[in-house]
């Protein structure tokens, strides 16, 4: 990896349950690290909620029309922070891109996907902190990306709160 790097994928967590000053803090460090003309590619992975299996009927058309409203909401509110930290980004001093992607197989192999397709040389993510039945059902994206990424990957820690 050439140090400072000129390619850097950033995963974001922008959705609605997603801390925008942690974005934040991600991106400066990601300016931070990178070298004077990089690229910072911002990416959002989208889970849709909207059922994926047929449902054979069951559902009422209007529980998923709500939830096709709510995805499209979701989508709608994550591009608008991931173009607000672009511009960020660009403040900085850096080239940005911004994207969001349906994930394939899982999240964190959308994020090495997207990380292989621009030919990063650095991953910079956020570790959830979780523990316990959380993680056991949630799992942790930035441990799978650590363990399949062909780059450097670089982990911060979400800050706690006691």
């Amino acid at each position: 990896m050439p140090f400072p790097p000129l390619r850097v994928l950033v995963p974001l967590a922008v959705g609605f349950d997603g801390d925008p000053a942690t974005a934040e803090h991600l991106v400066d460090a990601a300016c931070d690290l990178a070298d004077a003309d990089a690229t910072v590619h911002l990416v959002f992975v989208h889970m849709s909620s909207t059922p994926m299996v047929f449902d054979g009927g069951l559902a009422p058309a209007s529980y998923l029309q709500s939830l096709a409203d709510i995805d499209e909401s979701e989508r709608r509110h994550a591009s608008l922070l991931l173009m607000v930290l672009g511009q960020r980004v660009e403040r900085r001093g850096r080239h940005a891109s911004i994207e969001l992607l349906a994930p394939l197989d899982g999240v964190g192999e959308t994020i090495v996907a997207a990380a292989t397709r621009h030919d990063v040389d650095l991953i910079v993510l956020c570790s959830h902190n979780r523990r316990g039945l959380k993680r056991l059902f949630l799992g942790s994206v930035a441990e799978r990306v650590a363990h399949i990424a062909p780059m450097s990957v670089l982990i911060y820690r979400e800050a706690t709160t006691p």
